[in-house]
């Protein structure tokens, strides 16, 4: 009786260490690991930017507190404009766990043995949303893989300027519609391209600006700095402005431009301008013609009435 109780506690010994095993083996499997990466990137060369490319240049930022919000069941449906309008309580009170990691000198925050889900996540300052950064939904079901990296996009703010073109005929001053400008940064070499008024770095959008009907160009989403306008081409009948135009963009403001172009003068009166010029030639041979012809004319009957008068 001893030997079969004392086989039966080693037989249950063996399969409590199996279990537990098990037990492991599925809690690992149902564990994810977030790595995120905060870059001091520009995004010039991420067009949306996606999460999983890193910029190809970027200062890794230290200390920037990152949170991450498992969405519940039900919620991953909602799209990334519904998360980005909560505030950070109301994230808190819709998720079923929150997780925080800060970045290390590499720009690391790391997240380790995190819950298998979907999670909404955001950098935060002072118990706020980080305005610096925008947030992002990262897919860590394991449909995608448990281990991901993942870039954050960095939002620069930005500023603009609102052009006023106009045309300058002695005191009369009137708006410039069609004058062709070319935007570069100070020590570009390369003219911006702008999309529906919005700096972007799409190769297929102008890099030509043109003044509308009220002579205006505005122009927005240029990161602080000097920038310059060249100007092309102008209206009929104005002088092309040939200096370039200078002016600093400040964030979150819009500077204003103006520039006239002069009438061009009238050509002087010459003491030749009496001399016909090319395309009036024929006209005036035509009339020198017919008036020598009237003059043959009339000298022939002049001629005739007078042999006439003698013969008399």
């Amino acid at each position: 009786m001893q030997k079969l109780l004392k086989y039966l506690c080693s037989f249950g010994l063996v399969l409590g260490c199996l279990f537990s095993f098990h037990l492991q083996v599925l809690a690992q499997e149902n564990q994810a690991q977030l790595t995120i990466v905060h870059l001091a990137a520009r995004d010039v060369d991420r067009p949306n930017p996606r999460l999983d490319l890193a910029p190809r240049s970027g200062k890794p930022v230290e200390g920037v507190t990152y949170r991450l919000y498992q969405l519940k069941f039900g919620q991953e449906a909602q799209s990334i404009s519904y998360w980005e309008k909560l505030t950070l309580q109301a994230l808190e009170e819709q998720a079923q766990a929150v997780f925080e990691a800060k970045t290390d000198a590499q720009g690391h925050a790391t997240f380790l043995q995190l819950p298998t889900g979907i999670y909404y996540g955001v950098a935060v300052e002072n118990q706020r949303r980080y305005e610096g950064v925008a947030g992002f939904l990262v897919d860590l079901t394991g449909d995608t893989g448990y281990v991901k990296t993942v870039y954050p996009k960095v939002i620069w703010p930005t500023g603009g300027f609102h052009l006023l073109k106009r045309g300058v005929d002695g005191k009369e001053k009137k708006p410039l519609a069609g004058v062709h400008f070319e935007l570069y940064e100070e020590n570009g070499l390369t003219p911006l391209r702008v999309k529906n008024g919005v700096h972007v770095y799409e190769l297929d959008a102008p890099s030509v600006l043109i003044t509308d009907q009220a002579g205006h160009i505005d122009v927005r989403g240029l990161l602080s700095g000097n920038y310059y306008l060249k100007e092309v081409a102008t209206a009929k009948g104005y002088r092309l402005k040939t200096d370039v135009i200078a002016f600093q963009v400040q964030a979150h403001q819009t500077k204003t431009i103006s520039v006239d172009n002069q009438k061009e003068p009238p050509p002087p009166v010459t003491p030749w301008d009496w001399i016909p010029k090319t395309g009036e030639e024929q006209a005036l041979a035509l009339i020198v013609l017919g008036l020598i012809l009237m003059l043959i004319a009339f000298v022939l009957l002049y001629h005739q009435e007078y042999r006439q008068e003698d013969k008399d």
